[in-house]
């Protein structure tokens, strides 16, 4: 969809490089899980428990997921995972090449019981094979209610085009107690005011759920919006373009490049910190983080970061932060599968920083941190066959 906004075109690109290196490399990486779990599922439906490979410095606890990214905790301990879904068998052409849609967008939660989809039914669409469906992005939860982020990766009128079983694409869609479906419209809202004035594309993509509403970024429109009980929908920020370097094997120059706003979390008081993925060139280092209070400019807080995809805030106030490609997307080689890597980077209250999964996860695309300190990491992302990791704390 636009790579200007959200570099869907490069992840779905990013995700072919991956099928060709699991051809290469299969039953010969820990990273990659040959186990599929198939045929339909339910809320009754439960995973085998929690399995770890020799070698591995982590504990597989859900897979079988599709495209999943990202990760939330409920008060019971209990986590939650967006899947994106894997598209669907109607194929159909569109001015971006095939696309083929389906309801298999899902939110499925993890226990001591298993996983099972709590969640079901919510659109996705992609390339034949489910290769990083656009679907459901992040999750949170209040009590008994769980709010899903729906991406889109254009403007709301695409939807038209995909068919009336896509019109939840662009929304933020939750699960009340009493189990009815409640839905947003944020792509209208973005396309209806235009923060940016860079266009009208949306891409919900993260949520964070506070006493003051929802607040979501929107990748497509570059912004944080906030979502109340009232029904109103406000955008509080706009996340700054700034210009950068183009390499020189794609022309060299500079370019205003978008900062794709992923993740939000909460900060001090009434502010939030904003995690960004870059837009083309994405460069290495190039992604921030910004400290945001609602009215105000968003200022940097932290710099030196790659393709932030997914935030968390563990129990001693540390910042975890998702790269999704470490060397960033351009660098993606199917020759070298060290260049599809990503991480956890930690980022303590004093400045300190740390790596978590380096070398072990491969395009993770969401983070969650337990209060004991476990930190659980989606990965293999933007693949039909993902998983959710968990790191003991103090390992």
């Amino acid at each position: 969809m636009s790579s200007r906004r959200f570099p869907h075109a490069l992840v779905l690109a990013c995700a072919l490089l991956l099928t060709g290196v699991l051809s290469a490399t299969a039953g010969a990486s820990p990273l990659f899980p040959t186990d599929t779990l198939d045929g339909p599922w339910d809320r009754s439906a439960a995973a085998p428990r929690a399995t770890s490979g020799a070698g591995e410095p982590f504990t597989v606890v859900a897979h079988g997921l599709r495209n999943p990214r990202g990760l939330t905790i409920g008060r019971d301990g209990t986590v939650y995972v967006a899947e994106s879904g894997r598209g669907g068998g109607s194929c159909q052409d569109t001015d971006f090449g095939e696309v083929c849609t389906g309801l298999t967008g899902s939110v499925t939660a993890i226990d001591e019981a298993g996983q099972r989809r709590v969640l079901l039914g919510l659109p996705s669409y992609g390339e034949r094979g489910g290769f990083a469906a656009e679907g459901p992005h992040d999750v949170a939860v209040r009590g008994r209610r769980v709010a899903v982020t729906v991406g889109l990766g254009e403007t709301p009128r695409f939807r038209r085009e995909l068919g009336p079983q896509m019109g939840l694409l662009g929304h933020v869609v939750t699960l009340r107690a009493d189990e009815t479906l409640h839905a947003r419209d944020l792509a209208r809202h973005t396309a209806r005011v235009n923060a940016d004035g860079r266009g009208r594309d949306s891409n919900p993509h993260g949520i964070v759920w506070t006493k003051r509403g929802k607040f979501v970024t929107d990748a497509g429109g570059n912004s944080l919006a906030r979502m109340t009980a009232h029904k109103k929908t406000k955008t509080v920020a706009v996340v700054p373009r700034r210009k950068v370097d183009i390499p020189e094997e794609f022309g060299g120059g500079t370019i205003r490049m978008d900062p794709v706003p992923t993740a939000v979390v909460k900060g001090p008081g009434k502010s939030l910190y904003v995690g960004t993925f870059t837009g083309f060139p994405f460069p290495q280092g190039g992604a921030r983080v910004y400290h945001v209070v609602p009215g105000e400019r968003p200022k940097v807080v932290y710099r030196g970061l790659t393709a932030v995809i997914d935030m968390a805030v563990g129990p001693d106030g540390s910042l975890y932060l998702v790269e999704f490609v470490t060397a960033g997307l351009l660098a993606a080689n199917p020759e070298d599968p060290s260049t599809l890597g990503g991480r956890v980077v930690r980022i303590a209250p004093d400045g300190t920083r740390s790596t978590i999964g380096e070398g072990n996860l491969v395009v993770p695309a969401g983070v969650a941190v337990a209060d004991n300190g476990d930190v659980y990491v989606s990965n293999l992302g933007v693949l039909p066959d993902g998983q959710v990791v968990r790191f003991d704390a103090g390992s």
